[in-house]
């Protein structure tokens, strides 16, 4: 997939490599960059966002230390121009997309492919937020996405869509 290639180009000198490994590991990338793969669009993500269990966080790590990466625990999430990796106890993904701020970055890519959980309003840049997550800065947020043609829809209630919204594969990855 082009979009998958172009976007970790600027991460790992072998996109399909990385592939690999994801599928190996089970990591998944989210926010901007999972939203920039699957829907394209002129502007750049301007972090990278993996998601990996604890069981192959070593395995991930050992990888990107390997591409030239330094792997340092205690971070903040908010400093600009660092990459964040996620490792959670358990395989729980759909907690980690329940927890995002807005529906247009409910995506996430996959060794395998790419997923929309609400493809309409992803792809039609429309979002909705999620009242149920508490997120710092969302005026910031919001705005950063608004540059990038989405828009915050405020007078319909979420679910009310007329058109089915669900998970969807968006193309495969194997044999890229």
């Amino acid at each position: 997939m082009y979009r998958f290639r172009v976007s970790l180009i600027r991460y790992f000198p072998d996109p399909s490599e990385f592939a690999r490994i994801m599928l190996q590991t089970g990591t998944i990338i989210g926010g901007s960059t999972a939203l920039s793969i699957i829907a394209g669009g002129s502007w750049r993500p301007g972090d990278l966002d993996l998601i990996v269990t604890r069981r192959y966080l070593p395995r991930l790590v050992d990888y990107l230390v390997q591409q030239g990466y330094r792997f340092n625990q205690d971070v903040s999430r908010e400093r600009k121009g660092q990459y964040v990796l996620d490792a959670e106890d358990e395989p729980l993904y759909s907690q980690f997309r329940l927890d995002i701020h807005m529906s247009f970055v409910m995506n996430f890519v996959s060794g395998e492919g790419a997923y929309s959980f609400v493809p309409d309003e992803t792809f039609s840049g429309r979002g909705y937020r999620n009242r149920y997550t508490v997120t710092k800065q969302l005026d910031r947020i919001l705005l950063k996405y608004e540059a990038r043609g989405y828009e915050e829809v405020i007078d319909e209630k979420y679910g009310d869509s007329q058109h089915e919204s669900g998970r969807f594969k968006v193309q495969s990855f194997k044999n890229i």
